[in-house]
């Protein structure tokens, strides 16, 4: 008997890659850095440095915070949702020493997060992300082969020049860099501004612009 397998209400995740990576990236890194040896940020742990959440107001990030916001655009407009204006509630860097991850969480008070890898060596881990139904989990059969279908997990690779975009409540963690050298990461969440959504389904909504 045929079975016609529908995926119904997807959880839509964006691979994009930024057209200026081999440019920026050199100088990404370096400014990264730069600020890291300066001693501010927040060390969680021996081998992981973040700093923000204003990264995208320092000049040397301004063309790839425009990256962002387009990308962001051209996302709502392959969902065919109406265009709505975006702000930028932060940006920080990340930077993972070999042998250290990332524990899992989501982004809390945002509606679009990302993360754009700035190095990614090889070994150097990916981002898996967790199924946000919960429920789905309380009876599990016998997989005899992991498939998009199947799986309370996804991971992706970290790519050098690629970004990838998420709904800012999906929780995922980093794996453990494996390379010899740093991955380093930029991460970045967004939010609706202004008026949005229907008032005539009472589902309007209105975040004044920061």
């Amino acid at each position: 008997m045929s079975h016609q397998i529908m995926p119904l209400f997807p959880t839509l995740v964006s691979l994009v890659t930024y057209e200026q990576a081999a440019d920026f990236n050199p100088r990404a890194k370096a400014r990264i850095e730069e600020i890291e040896r300066t001693g501010v940020g927040a060390r969680n742990a021996e081998g992981q440095w973040q700093y923000g959440p204003k990264l995208h107001e320092d000049p040397a990030f301004h063309g790839f915070t425009e990256f962002i916001l387009r990308t962001v655009g051209e996302r709502f407009s392959a969902l065919h949702y109406e265009s709505s204006p975006m702000a930028i509630t932060g940006v920080w860097a990340n930077v993972n020493q070999p042998g250290y991850s990332h524990r899992i969480h989501a982004h809390s008070n945002n509606f679009i997060s990302g993360v754009y890898y700035v190095t990614a060596p090889e070994k150097a881990g990916g981002i898996v992300f967790h199924d946000p139904r919960k429920q789905h989990q309380v009876l599990l059969p016998t997989v005899t082969k992991p498939t998009e279908m199947n799986s309370t997990m996804t991971r992706l690779p970290s790519v050098e020049g690629q970004a990838i975009l998420f709904p800012s409540w999906l929780e995922h963690y980093t794996e453990r860099n494996e390379a010899d050298v740093p991955r380093i990461s930029i991460a970045f969440n967004l939010m609706l501004v202004g008026n949005f959504g229907s008032p005539e389904t009472f589902a309007a909504g209105y975040v004044a612009q920061p």
